[in-house]
């Protein structure tokens, strides 16, 4: 058996104890943990099933629990919003990708497991559920920069026969 996000607690069940007068379940270290023909525990680790006949024989069977709560490498990518790019995608790369995601944020056009299309700034966010039932998430905040030049205009303003030219300058920042 093992332990994940799904399943805490592995349970081990003996199937055939013909003649048994006595069972125990120990750790590695040979310490008793329980007895009887059921043993559940929460850690990973090696174990042993100990035996007993009515005769006074001891047959000893090693197992080992594994557990796996691993998550996936997450990170996100994206571009700023400005005039010139109103839609940006967001691109995820993930590893190792066995489970579903979702994503979240204010302004998704489009969808698929590895980008989105947005056009709206804020903070979008990625869950993912790996096949262990274990979650993790990342988050990007994307930026709109859609300011305009500031700038102003200087010259005469006075046009009249005589001057048929104004000497116009942009002042900008």
């Amino acid at each position: 058996d093992s332990i994940d996000c799904n399943n805490t607690t592995a349970n081990i069940s003996l199937n055939s104890t013909s003649g048994a007068a006595n069972i125990q379940w120990l750790d590695a270290g040979g310490n008793v943990l329980a007895s009887g023909m059921d043993f559940s525990t929460t850690s990973e680790g090696n174990y042993i099933v100990r035996v007993t006949g009515s005769n006074g024989c001891e047959k000893d069977t090693a197992f080992t629990i594994k557990e796996d709560k691993a998550v996936p490498n997450i990170s996100l990518t994206g571009d700023t919003i400005d005039c010139r790019k109103t839609e940006v995608w967001i691109q995820l790369q993930i590893d190792p990708a066995e489970g579903s995601g979702q994503w979240n944020g204010p302004g998704i056009l489009q969808e698929n497991m590895d980008s989105i299309l947005i056009n709206q700034g804020g903070t979008y966010t990625f869950l993912f559920t790996g096949d262990n039932g274990c979650m993790t998430s990342e988050q990007i905040t994307i930026e709109v920069d859609t300011t305009n030049p500031i700038f102003s205009l200087q010259g005469d303003s006075l046009l009249f026969c005589l001057q048929q030219q104004v000497a116009i300058s942009l002042m900008g920042q």
